[in-house]
């Protein structure tokens, strides 16, 4: 049997229909490949914030733009921070300064800069945040099964005795995780309690006078032998009545109910608790477990202790809880509401399938289910086992009990019904993987038709060795995010394209592109008469070979400028020993 951790995973798209075909388009990776993708959606987000952010300060820089009148000190920093500023952050600290230089000094400044610096903020925040929440992309651990090795494991009247038990019975033991529980014989020459509810089937075992019958003997036991023969144990002993037709039927039927039991829609369980010399701490009153008769007011509660309180005996030696078990199994109807079968017993609800399910498709689908429960845990394969499966149980510490509810019956229940699902859930899942033990391979029953194959190949689990994504985030973010950086690097190339073609004012396109730093710069030393510059629209200005620039001039260190250049004396490329010399003329710009 596989583990968790060896099912056959599906890695790569399919589609989980619990979220529909839109949002439920999903891709499966390793754990490792999703960690990688996870943290490339993390980066992706951050480039993606970068570049709104320079789409905003184009337009933002397009729309200030004034074309009819000089615009003051204020107006051009705003306008060169949006266009040298590369990422929101710097851009949140840029205008933050400017606010404060210019507060109490300029016109309007606040509300000049504060409508840029909130838009800012917001376009950083969203970026952080984004980056975080990338990863709730990855929708969880839910994966879907290959199920290429689909088969389950069936004993046929052809299975050789020795593999029954060699080699079936081991692997379905593992599979139910069924340990071996106590059988106790009684004898004719002890105190019994017997319970009447309707004779057995076979009625040779027992007269058909008792249905159940049970020690009366195992508190005196206790008490006289200690617990040198260790601590008792709950044991609960089930009896089922199945019904088909309205009658009882021949498979699954351990005992004739009395008229009062008898409920031909359902099939009956009836569950005999004994708990075989185990005491209470507490009055207990629940209705099962009811222990109110005072034990031995000196028994100790651990072996070897002196320390002892008084305790109680269970009030019958065998409690009986009856069940009803009802089954019903719904499709979808043809205008989107369901049609069911009956609420009835395993056997009649066969019939009533047949009803319902049709067509071939739907029949086989809903038998190849119907399988699978049958291969799951039973309500009396879950007692059977004694008191490894009562809840009560994690109470108990050398044989005895500690203090329960009123409504304990109920809770053990509702821990059954658990059991069932969650054995149903794996026995799906198991069957999907298919038997690993190649012993195992002649008794292997694949799929009959291919409906029940495509049920193989759609099972999900969860795993935690993989990673899911939702397609539907990841396309968003990709395709969300390409279009922004698109925006965000051509931009300015598609304007001036369009401006081209029709002729219109390129003013506010043109002091884009003088605000970049390096045309900052061009115009700075250019006012200064220094070279000859080229490329002045574009990124890169450039100057003639071999011109020289001006120099800083820091005779003053509260207002520093450029030093015009004169003349320039080129130096022979020969002579690797001199320098250039040139002969400069100060003066303040």
């Amino acid at each position: 049997m596989a583990t968790p951790t060896q099912y056959a995973v599906h890695v790569g798209l399919w589609t989980n229909w619990s979220h529909g075909k839109v949002f439920g388009a999903t891709l499966t990776l390793t754990k490792s490949d999703g960690a990688l993708l996870t943290a490339f959606l993390a980066l992706t987000v951050t480039v993606i914030g970068t570049q709104l952010w320079r789409v905003f300060c184009f337009v933002t820089h397009y729309l200030l733009s004034s074309t009819n009148e000089p615009g003051d000190a204020l107006y051009h920093q705003i306008q060169t921070t949006l266009r040298n500023t590369s990422e929101p952050t710097g851009g949140v600290i840029n205008f933050l300064l400017l606010g404060k230089a210019w507060n109490k000094r300029g016109v309007h400044v606040l509300r000049r800069i504060i409508p840029v610096l909130m838009i800012t903020i917001i376009i950083t925040v969203g970026t952080a945040i984004s980056s975080g929440f990338s990863s709730k992309i990855a929708v969880g651990s839910e994966v879907l099964l290959r199920g290429n090795n689909c088969a389950w494991v069936e004993i046929n009247g052809n299975t050789d005795a020795v593999d029954e038990y060699t080699v079936v019975s081991p692997y379905t033991n593992t599979k139910l995780q069924v340990d071996a529980t106590s059988v106790h014989n009684l004898s004719d020459s002890r105190s019994t309690t017997r319970y009447f509810f309707g004779p057995h089937r076979n009625s040779d075992t027992n007269n058909g006078n008792h249905t159940y019958e049970v020690s009366n003997d195992a508190y005196s036991d206790r008490d006289a032998l200690g617990d040198f023969s260790g601590f008792p144990k709950y044991s609960i002993r089930p009896y089922t009545a199945a019904w088909e037709n309205g009658s009882l039927a021949n498979w699954g039927t351990l005992f004739e109910p009395i008229p009062e039991l008898t409920v031909t829609d359902a099939d009956l369980k009836l569950l005999f608790l004994a708990g075989n010399g185990i005491y209470f701490t507490n009055v207990t009153n629940d209705p099962w477990y009811k222990a109110t008769t005072p034990g031995p007011i000196s028994h100790p509660l651990v072996a070897n202790e002196s320390s002892a309180i008084q305790v109680y005996r269970q009030d019958n030696p065998g409690s009986p809880m009856g069940c009803v078990h009802r089954s019903q199994y719904c499709r979808a109807g043809p205008s989107g509401g369901s049609m069911c079968t009956d609420l009835t017993g395993e056997l009649d609800l066969y019939y009533s399938v047949m009803s319902v399910f049709d067509d071939e498709h739907a029949f086989n689908r809903v038998n190849w289910f119907q399988t699978m429960v049958d291969a799951s845990w039973w309500l009396e394969d879950i007692v059977g086992r004694g008191d490894v499966n009562l809840a009560a149980q994690y109470r108990v510490r050398s044989g005895v009990q500690g203090p329960l509810p009123d409504d304990q019956w109920q809770l053990e229940v509702q821990y059954w019904f658990s059991i069932m699902l969650a054995s149903m859930q794996r026995t799906f899942v198991d069957t999907a993987t298919g038997p690993s033990d190649v012993n195992l391979k002649q008794y292997r029953v694949p799929p009959a038709n291919a409906d029940e194959q495509n049920l193989c190949v759609n099972q999900k689990i969860l795993s935690s060795d993989h990673t899911s994504f939702s397609v539907f985030g990841l396309l968003f973010i990709f395709t969300f995010g390409g279009i922004i950086v698109f925006l965000g690097l051509t931009l300015d190339s598609i304007v001036a394209f369009i401006q081209r073609h029709r002729r219109s004012d390129p003013h506010r396109r043109l002091e884009w592109g003088l605000n970049e730093t390096l045309q900052l710069q061009r115009l700075a030393h250019e006012a200064l008469g220094h070279s000859t510059w080229t490329d002045c629209t574009k990124s890169v200005p450039i100057t003639t070979q071999d011109a020289f620039l001006g120099k800083l001039d820091v005779s003053d260190l509260n207002h520093p400028s450029w030093k015009p250049v004169e003349k320039l004396e080129k130096i022979p490329s020969g002579d690797s020993q001199s320098r250039a010399s040139s002969s400069e003329t100060d003066s303040m710009p």
